[in-house]
């Protein structure tokens, strides 16, 4: 089982909700479950599920089944197949979520992020849009190395959310990702930058032990003794029971001192591996290619009413529609991706009136084409026309070279 749930409960529940026909496959399902045999459990759950495709209780059962699967990728292979019956927006999120949960537990950390990037993509726009999943998209973006995509996403947070009240999930999620942006100033600029960016949050109520902790190392790496000392009271009078709390006091020394710390960071796995993930991943006869780019990742379309595949690597052409003329540039941020062409023209119709200079390429994600609108940068430039982009009431992403 690779996803937590309350799962007596839940099931009593879906049982209740069913068709009488379907019942017994879900009581069968729940025997298997207290018995101990969560793959019975899992087949008799996949049973239901394919004869149920209309019932009210669909995603509770297709997310709790995923949570008996005997393996991560049948877990994920059902919830695949579950998100092709789901019509609405926030439903679709959820399972999204869900399989990047999953791919997290099966250390596939760039599938990971690829599906908490789709349930926020796919979640309704306004106030129920799936932020807590861009979050985690953004944080796995940092561990793989993709820093840039890490800050941008963590800034539209800020941004969306930044003035949500103290003590609501919002504003968790706004701590979250400034403590992301704080951890991209640091591997870019220094362990100084780095404190800068994060010493507002210590008088956070919200702040986590793990906020702490960063601005206890940082500080000490920066050379801020007197700020590392205030981190970590702030962490013992919090926190006092919590591992941070722990490491904390061996960043700084037990003492109170700035002795040399004992326990040492090392970079995350991910970003160690991923090149060699690549390498292993090549075919046999073949040497991965230093000198081309990766092709960029499709984005699943902004239609709510729209399924929505998983991104996979492709070529993506332009059908020449543009609506200035393009510079020339080695970057891109996509502001848009439609099923419908017309679609995709208002809104780089739109932007050109605004100044923006655009194009639509079209792209061929699963078996369906859509139309996406790119907004050429300069590289470096990027950030300056994201922020332009949100100040004109539109969201993009730049996408991978």
């Amino acid at each position: 089982m690779f996803l937590s749930a309350s799962i007596a409960a839940q099931t009593q529940q879906t049982v209740a909700q069913t068709p009488q026909n379907s019942a017994p496959d879900l009581v069968q399902a729940r025997s298997y479950e207290e018995a101990g045999k969560s793959s019975d459990a899992f087949d008799e759950y996949e049973k239901w599920l394919d004869k149920n495709e209309q019932s009210p209780a669909y995603l509770e059962t297709l997310l709790h089944a995923a949570q008996t699967a005997p393996t991560v990728g049948q877990a994920i292979g059902l919830l695949k197949k579950g998100v092709e019956v789901l019509k609405g927006a926030a439903d679709r999120s959820a399972v999204y979520a869900a399989m990047g949960t999953a791919a997290e537990l099966a250390g596939d950390v760039e599938h990971a992020e690829q599906y908490y990037e789709i349930s926020y993509l796919d979640s309704p726009s306004g106030g129920t849009r799936n932020y807590g999943s861009l979050v985690r998209a953004a944080e796995l973006s940092f561990e793989l190395g993709r820093v840039s995509d890490a800050a941008n996403r963590a800034q539209l947070i800020v941004t969306a959310l930044g003035s949500a009240a103290a003590g609501t999930p919002a504003h968790a999620l706004v701590v979250s990702a400034q403590l992301l942006l704080a951890r991209v100033e640091g591997d870019q600029h220094g362990p100084h930058a780095g404190y800068e960016e994060a010493s507002p949050l210590l008088e956070d109520p919200q702040a986590g032990p793990g906020v702490l902790l960063f601005i206890v190392e940082s500080a000490h790496a920066a050379g801020e003794p007197d700020a590392a000392l205030e981190a970590l009271d702030q962490l013992k009078l919090r926190f006092p029971d919590s591992p941070e709390y722990v490491l904390g006091r061996d960043v700084v020394g037990t003492a109170g001192s700035s002795a040399s710390p004992k326990v040492y960071y090392l970079p995350s796995p991910s970003r160690i591996l991923g090149p060699l993930q690549a390498e292993l991943a090549s075919p046999p006869d073949q040497t991965p290619s230093t000198s081309q780019a990766p092709a960029p990742l499709s984005a699943p379309p902004t239609d709510d009413h729209a399924p929505v595949t998983p991104p996979v690597v492709g070529p993506t052409e332009s059908d020449g529609s543009s609506g200035s003329p393009v510079p020339s540039a080695s970057s891109a941020i996509q502001a848009g991706s439609f099923r419908d062409r017309s679609n995709a023209e208002a809104l780089l119709k739109e932007l050109s009136g605004k100044g923006y200079h655009g194009e639509i390429r079209q792209t061929t994600v699963g078996k369906e084409l859509y139309y996406k609108v790119i907004l050429p940068a300069k590289s470096g430039d990027e950030q300056n026309l994201l922020i332009r982009l949100r100040g004109d009431g539109y969201e993009g992403f730049v996408l991978p070279n």
